[in-house]
């Protein structure tokens, strides 16, 4: 499975380079998956969620403080950080 994977990766990878010569851009189907990609998306979550063992999320409800804590810090660290990353100049290109 984890070869397929990495196969199919590197196939989306190089299909630009590998499918110019063979396909116009308007087949090209990376350039429409961005309609089906919330959707995608949401089935993926959903299929993660499926494959966790009934006992371990019964231990995220039962200590909802901490993971809405650490929900919480996430989402105010996060931001913090690439402000002041953004913000001090070390990664912005010079002319």
């Amino acid at each position: 499975m984890a070869r397929l994977v990495v196969a199919l990766s590197l196939l989306a990878y190089s299909w630009p380079a590998l499918s110019a010569p063979i396909v116009s851009p308007e087949m090209d189907p990376f350039r429409s998956s961005p309609l089906c990609l919330p959707t995608l998306i949401a089935v993926t979550m959903f299929a993660i969620g499926r494959m966790l063992p009934r006992d371990e999320v019964n231990v995220v409800f039962a200590r909802w403080p901490m993971v809405l804590a650490g929900i919480t810090v996430q989402y105010m660290t996060m931001p913090l950080l690439a402000f002041l990353m953004g913000g001090c100049g070390a990664w912005r290109e010079t002319p």
